[in-house]
């Protein structure tokens, strides 16, 4: 199994792909949190729904022992 997996999530406000530039970045790194990840993303979107703002969440799986690598690439 590969030892990191980086997931990336965009919120673009309905911008077209050629044209979007994100005003926020949010990288978080991963460490055996498999019953974490949805709802950290769930959290996040809901944070920063209502700023107005394009951004994107990158998930880095850092060589995790348990199932964080399998939600990531289910999320």
């Amino acid at each position: 199994m590969p030892t990191s997996l980086a997931l990336v999530e965009q919120h673009s406000l309905d911008l077209p792909a050629n044209e979007l530039d994100l005003d926020l970045s949010v990288v978080i790194p991963v460490y055996n949190e498999q019953e974490n990840i949805a709802p950290l993303i769930t959290e996040i979107h809901q944070s920063l729904r209502g700023l107005g703002l394009s951004y994107e969440i990158v998930l880095v799986d850092d060589g995790s022992r348990d199932q964080s690598y399998l939600r990531l690439t289910q999320a």
